[in-house]
């Protein structure tokens, strides 16, 4: 099955390959302009600070996704500390590694990527320097999950590489108008009464992450001879398919159309986004029974920064509870601090499951991309491979 083509119906949020970009481009309406402007208002100046003997301010240089810059939400603070943003984008992870292999990155203070790409950047070196907790008061305000030592975020001998501010998982998004009980696991979209309903992303390696979750398997680390065990498994869900969203965006015109009513890999911030368009029925399941993967976005500090005390001062911000719950309005996320969760709004507190946030963590792991060599394990471009024969055959 080919990729559904562009059609005629109205583009809203189309050319944007990352979710960072496609809620830029949405607007913070996706969950609520009054509750961000509020947030924003009361930002600017966090209970902790940096080391106050360092120099924080003057020109700040940023390249990572577009969107998580949080200008409008840091602005507060950059006023009071005297700090001007000059920002870069990526539009895929690869780029961050590519600029620094090229002699790139002179200059860039923050550096900011997802969880997925962590070990590859660790794997290909040059590109980060270990973070230093104490440099960060507000580390102590830390969700247990993100407290702990994990490969998502550190390297093999347990430093620190990025802060993670945060975080999202793969959903199981739907109409509820169509279903007359919830559906509670992937396997649900199956249904012959869904065919050529459902919409799949077209993401390869968002999908390796969806099948070794259900199948147990590490994505960073699948043995060679496994892989056809994950294209085995999502073969049935690309048969029953209308077509792959090829962005976040074409996955939501597609819900607010009615063209399908279910997504395979979707995301919780398509629930506000599908609001804002007119179609409040939309909502996602972010725990399947058989099981997802959740992804973290953060901050580390590049090899070539000059400008280090403020890039500690920006991330230390961005951990003050109000603060993270006003990027985490603007980016329809999830909060990775205790007691952020009290200043979000409805709806953006609604998309994951604050009573008990470090249980649902846990049980929706941070999967690694496959790596970019390996004797032994599956590599990235064996995936994309594999994956452009299942949806093209």
């Amino acid at each position: 099955m080919s990729p559904t083509p562009p059609s005629a119906r109205a583009t809203m949020l189309e050319g944007s390959t990352t979710r960072s970009g496609f809620l830029l481009r949405a607007g913070v309406t996706v969950v609520g302009l009054s509750s961000f402007s509020t947030l924003v208002a009361a930002c600017g100046g966090s209970s902790k600070s940096a080391a106050s003997t360092e120099t924080v301010g003057g020109f700040l240089d940023y390249f990572g996704f577009e969107g998580e810059d949080l200008r409008e939400v840091l602005a507060p603070w950059r006023k009071e500390d005297g700090v001007k943003l000059r920002a870069s984008y990526l539009g895929v992870p690869e780029d961050l590694i590519a600029k620094y292999a090229g002699g790139g990155g002179k200059g860039i203070d923050i550096i900011d990527f997802t969880t997925p790409f962590t070990q590859r950047i660790v794997e290909v070196g040059g590109i980060y320097t270990p973070i230093d907790s104490e440099r960060i008061p507000n580390l102590d305000n830390y969700l247990s999950f993100f407290a702990k030592e994990d490969p998502a975020w550190s390297d093999g001998d347990g430093t620190r590489v990025f802060v993670p501010f945060t975080f999202g998982s793969a959903a199981l998004t739907y109409d509820t108008t169509v279903f007359s009980q919830a559906p509670k696991a992937w396997e649900d979209l199956l249904a012959s009464s869904l065919k050529g309903k459902i919409a799949v992303n077209a993401d390869s390696s968002w999908n390796l992450q969806i099948a070794c979750s259900v199948l147990g398997f590490d994505s960073g680390a699948l043995p060679k001879d496994k892989m056809e065990d994950c294209a085995s498994f999502l073969e049935p869900y690309v048969g029953q398919a209308k077509g792959l969203s090829p962005t976040f965006g074409d996955m939501a015109n597609l819900l607010v159309s009615g063209e399908v009513v279910a997504c395979f890999g979707g995301w919780a911030a398509l629930n506000g986004f599908a609001a804002a368009a007119g179609k409040k029925t939309i909502t996602s399941n972010v725990a399947p029974t058989d099981g997802t993967f959740s992804f973290a976005d953060g901050y580390a500090i590049g090899t070539k920064a000059d400008n280090v005390a403020t890039a500690y001062a920006m991330i230390n911000e961005v951990l003050d509870p109000e603060t993270n719950a006003a990027a985490n309005v603007a980016l329809a996320g999830g909060v990775t601090v205790k007691g952020a969760e009290k200043f979000l709004d409805p709806a953006t507190r609604d998309l994951y499951p604050y009573g008990d946030i470090d249980a649902y963590l846990e049980t929706t792991p941070a999967l690694p991309a496959p790596p970019l060599k390996s004797d032994e394990f599956v590599t990235s471009a064996e995936w994309s491979k594999r994956w452009a024969e299942l949806t093209t055959g």
